[in-house]
């Protein structure tokens, strides 16, 4: 035997390994469950309420205003401050730079009128507290919202309003899209409308000399009709829907509609769709009659250029997430508190886990999962040697650009 002949059977050992691995093991396990109640004994979440993970943090509100932390490597939990509104929902940055910092929001438990509150997690403080009843729109290390025909630039790291800039545009709603970097809403005049901020805005926005002159550039792609709800958009596509159950795509630059089909009624809701490849995802759902019965809900997915079904799944409940991709699957929950990994291509159900019911909008952070019931989180990793591989090529990939 030469002794090339060991290495060779060794790595062929390995590769034999892995791929059965992968092919008899489950993708998704799980990792950990942590009771609730460990965290708040004696009060409740807001039934639109998901954690913030920061770094290996999840962070928590209550309706008490009750801010808490949970360590999901150590499940050491900690109290870090209490608030002056009672916590309903939290608001996502993905800049690195405010990795101590988090945004809730919620009435005010003595006036109940509705604030943004910043905390400094790492030295226990709040930040700061803005009075604002609508949506605030987060790019980068910042957040926008408009008040009064202003344009306010809110900066978590100081808890308040840093920039103010004069406009004629009113925000009815922010719009969904998938390319990086771009700040759209749709305005109260129907008017879709590209936010431009400069390179170095983080630099001019807190600088004293550029109160005194315009930052955000404002496009205005395209004028819709009263009646079309913007839902996403590309460089080249808006995708929407109308009152009366239609959802369309429109050529933004040729001012032409693609094609509308009808998927949904009056007394329905929809939220999307998120974009793979050729594929729309959309969730339609309707409101029960029964106050205390569970919402229930469709996901379909359309081809993008014909606005057929692909395929539809059946009658799902869902509390306040949406469209959420996870590898190869699209998540979904059922009726007997399962948590579904649907294939991607044809709906089926490739894998589930019980874990209650009540889930909130998991959290993706590489290859785990981080989900909330209304008496538990629970940690899911993917296991799949491809996934992993993928997620390693797009670090090197983003490393070099």
């Amino acid at each position: 035997m030469t002794k090339k002949q060991p290495k060779f059977l060794f790595y062929t050992l390995c590769f034999l390994l892995v791929i059965s691995h992968n092919v008899f093991s489950k993708n998704i396990v799980k990792v950990w469950d942590y009771e609730i109640t460990n965290i708040y004994s004696n009060s409740k979440l807001s039934n639109n309420f998901s954690p913030v993970l920061n770094g290996d943090t999840l962070v928590f509100g209550d309706l008490k205003g009750e801010v808490k932390t949970l360590n999901i490597k150590t499940k050491k939990v900690e109290k870090i401050i209490k608030l002056p509104i009672a916590v309903d929902k939290s608001l996502e940055f993905k800049s690195k730079i405010l990795k101590d910092f988090v945004v809730f929001s919620g009435k005010h438990l003595v006036n109940g009128k509705h604030y943004y509150c910043s905390i400094d997690i790492k030295s226990k403080r709040i930040k700061g507290v803005v009075a604002h009843k609508d949506e605030l729109i987060s790019f980068g290390e910042f957040a926008l919202f408009e008040k009064n025909n202003n344009f306010i630039i809110f900066n978590p790291k100081e808890g308040r309003g840093v920039y103010r800039q004069k406009t004629t545009f009113s925000i009815l709603k922010s719009i969904y899209t998938q390319d990086n970097n771009r700040n759209i809403f749709q305005s109260r005049q129907n008017e879709v409308i590209d936010i431009t901020i400069p390179k170095f805005a983080a630099s001019l926005i807190m600088s004293q000399r550029s109160k005194k002159q315009d930052i955000l550039e404002f496009n205005t792609i395209v004028t819709i009709e009263k009646d079309v709800i913007a839902d996403n958009i590309d460089s080249e596509i808006l995708y929407f829907h109308r009152a009366n159950g239609l959802i369309g795509l429109l050529d933004v630059k040729k001012r032409k509609i693609l094609w509308e089909k009808k998927y949904f009624s009056k007394d329905t809701k929809i939220q999307g769709p998120y974009i793979k490849g050729n594929t729309l995802f959309y969730l339609v759902s309707y409101s029960s009659k029964t106050k205390d019965k569970e919402k229930l809900g469709k996901i379909i997915a359309l081809n993008k250029k014909s606005g057929m079904s692909s395929w539809i799944s059946d009658d799902l409940p869902f509390n306040n997430f949406g469209i959420i991709h996870f590898d190869r699957y699209i998540l979904s929950s059922d009726l007997l508190g399962n948590i579904l990994f649907l294939d991607i291509k044809n709906g089926a159900i490739k894998e589930k886990f019980e874990i209650g019911k009540g889930i909130s909008k998991p959290i993706i952070s590489g290859r785990k999962m981080i989900v909330m019931t209304n008496s538990k989180i629970i940690m899911l990793e993917n296991k799949r040697i491809r996934f992993r591989m993928k997620l390693i090529g797009r670090k090197i990939k983003n490393y070099f650009t």
